[in-house]
């Protein structure tokens, strides 16, 4: 499966459901900035 497509569909259920990446953070028990790096692609490992 696509990564940008998990991406993608991930963010239209956040904006649909009106939920910000803060608030998804805290949901999933991340950082915000953890989430960040999953929509940009830009991860540190």
């Amino acid at each position: 499966m696509d990564i940008e497509y998990v991406r993608q569909g991930i963010t239209k259920l956040r904006v649909k459901r009106n939920i910000s990446e803060y608030q998804l953070s805290y949901d999933v028990g991340h950082s915000k900035n953890y989430v960040q790096t999953q929509y940009t692609g830009k991860y540190t490992d």
